[in-house]
Order: C-alpha cells, then structure tokens, then sequence
C-alpha cells in the first residue's frame, strides 16, 4: 500500500481530473460518468483506506458514529479459512434477519457482482431507501439459493455485555460519541464496566470483530490506559503529530484481550492498535482490515466524497506505521468457518477468554500514575 503522502497526491489530481471531465462534457450525464469513474479508480487503489462514499452512504455512517439507527443490509460477513466470505453476524430487526439469512450463510453475490471485499462491498448500500431489494445468492449445506434483503433501518446498541464465568465480553458494534449516554460507546461501557466490577470479573475480552468504526476511539482508549498520547500519525507533508487522551481511567485494573478480524476496519483498528502498542492489551484473531489512517476526504462530483489516508497511523510507543496498515494479533487463530458459524462455534473467543484467564492469574505490575498530555501535542 502506498503511504499517505502519495495517496493524498493521488486523491488531489483525481479531483481534478474529474472536474475537468465534467466541464468538458456539458452534453453527456457527466455525473454518471464521473460516478463510475471515481468508483472503478477507488477499487483499483488497491488501497482498502481508499474509498468512494455517495451523500446517502456518508449520512448512514454519520449516524450510526452518533449511536442512532441507519438504513442498512443488517448483517457483516468475514473471509473464512477457505477464502469465502461467510455471513459472521445478522443484526436483530433489519432486513436480513427478516429474509432468512443465517451465521454461516456464504454470501457468492451481492446484485449480481461476486463479493470480493466483504463488508466493504455491503458500504454502498447503506443509507438507501429502506424497502430497496438487496439480491444475494448464497451457497447453505453446499446448495445455492437466491434471497432478497429489503434494506431496514436498524438500530444497535454500541455495547453488549456477557458474562463467561468470571471473563466479561464486551461486543463492540459500533464506536459511537452522542450526548445521549443510551447511544453513547463511552457511557455503555462505563456502565458495562460498572457492572463488571459488581460481578467480580477477573478479564476483559474486547469484541471488534466485523467493527465498522465509527467516531475517533480516545475516549474508549482512555478507560483502560494512564498514557498521555494514544495514537501517532504522520500526514502527507511528513508533520507528526498525536491524538491525546479523552476521559478518566477506569479504576479497576484487570488484563485485556481484543478480538479482531479482517474486517475490523477504521477507527476500530486504531483502537486495537493502540491499546496493543501501549501494552495494555493483548490481540487475538486474524489481522485487521488495513485501513489505519486518519482519513481525509475531497468532494466529488455527482455528490460524491472520496476517502483517502492523510495520515498514516502509528503506535504512541513505537512510533512506526504497522505493515500494511492493519492490526497484527499477538495470539492468531483462524476466523470461523461457515461450519463453525452455523454450530455457534467461536475459536477465537475461546482463546480469547482462555488467554485471559491465564494472565489473570498471574501477578502485574502496578498501574502506573496517570500522566497529562504535553501542551504541544495536536492533530495533524
């Protein structure tokens, strides 16, 4: 992948270059000109940090980054060991669930184009009209079937708790920022940790597989680490800077594992990764989607917004931008099969919770002091 000062270069001259069709094409639909060429040069990026967003598609996201419901497929997928991509979670009360699809369900099409991207491909259909037919043929128990998702506003909570034994699992859906504290990510997890601590919970496993994003992660980061400076980046003209800490630490100490998974994308990975940089917590999975960065965005005609990295994303500690751009996992087990998916099966999980279970047991270092963030620290 190319680091964020080329892509920002790139981004710039197809801005231009898109502008200059339309103006020179006052005869032609030149917004549905320049729409299919935005999109075939995004997908030609090769760049998963690259992407081509409609106005409908970027209100979806706004919303679901504030905790409110969005129109949407209602389901997320990831690549199974085999290469296909199987249908990991269908979100209660969208359109998916109403259509029949289940967990382990291989997703081969998506209106008629083979799905090559995951969750990717499922973007632009976030935001359209709800009823809109979304046609999928999927392979299930080795058959292949057509089925139909009419697209559904759903609305999803941003936290979901679970208790294993002493181990709390907190699923991240979304990482959300809203002044309502029922749609806020940092108030849920405030309260799930609350309750943890009621339960005597000895381990922490941090869910952020399928994770879409979301709004900047700071806030979360903050419960779980004293460091001053969360994340680093460094933009297209080669200035670093830091993101800083946001909120309180959480008094109660206890290990960390974070779950992630090739379709654990944007703001989710910045989470992992600095939480993985500073030490605080472990990484069990598949590595991550390889969209770190702090994005930036050029409007497009037609209504369009194109998503480039301006800034490559480094770890406080090290300093250096991950290879690739995506979350290693300290601990990898292999993402679930369509088999283990339909059985409910969760390999990762179990490590995941195993993992956590050892480290509690074992003596840590006090928690250090908390430490404020230098006055000069900025974002790029």
């Amino acid at each position: 992948m190319p680091p964020a000062r080329d892509a920002a270069a790139a981004a710039v001259q197809l801005q231009a270059r898109l502008i200059a069709v339309a103006d020179a094409a006052p005869d032609v639909d030149a917004d549905a000109v320049i729409a299919a060429a935005a999109d075939a040069l995004a997908a030609a990026a090769d760049d998963p940090r690259v992407l081509v967003m409609t106005a409908e598609t970027l209100a979806a996201a706004t919303h679901l980054a504030a905790g409110e419901p969005a129109v949407e497929p209602g389901f997320r997928v990831h690549r199974a060991p085999d290469g296909a991509f199987v249908v990991a979670e269908v979100l209660a009360g969208g359109g998916a669930a109403a259509a029949g699809l289940k967990p382990g369900d291989v997703v081969l099409e998506v209106a008629g184009a083979p799905m090559r991207r995951g969750n990717r491909d499922l973007l632009p259909w976030f935001g359209r009209a709800a009823g809109t037919a979304m046609p999928l043929r999927i392979q299930r128990g080795g058959a292949e079937r057509a089925l139909t998702v009419a697209l559904a506003e759903v609305g999803t909570p941003p936290v979901a708790l679970t208790i294993k034994g002493k181990v709390g699992i907190l699923r991240i859906h979304q990482l959300t920022r809203a002044d309502d504290a029922s749609r806020d990510g940092v108030a849920a997890l405030r309260a799930a940790l609350a309750t943890c601590d009621r339960k005597k919970v000895t381990g922490l496993v941090l869910d952020l597989r399928g994770d879409l994003g979301g709004t900047v992660p700071m806030g979360v980061a903050s419960l779980f680490t004293n460091a001053a400076q969360l994340v680093a980046f460094v933009d297209a003209a080669g200035n670093a800077a830091t993101l800083d800490r946001d909120g309180e630490i959480w008094p109660t100490e206890r290990p960390i594992e974070i779950i992630v998974d090739d379709q654990t994308r944007d703001m989710s990975e910045l989470l992992a990764l600095a939480l993985q940089d500073l030490d605080v917590a472990y990484v069990v999975g598949e590595p991550s989607a390889g969209t770190l960065a702090l994005p930036g965005t050029i409007d497009l005609p037609g209504e369009r917004v194109l998503v480039y990295p301006y800034a490559d994303t480094a770890g406080p500690v090290s300093r250096t931008p991950p290879a690739d751009h995506r979350v290693t996992p300290t601990l990898v087990v292999a993402n679930r099969t369509a088999a283990q998916l339909a059985q409910g099966k969760d390999p990762q999980l179990d490590a995941a919770i195993a993992d956590v279970k050892r480290r509690a047991r074992q003596p840590r270092p006090k928690r250090p002091p908390a430490r404020p963030a230098p006055a000069a620290a900025g974002t790029p």
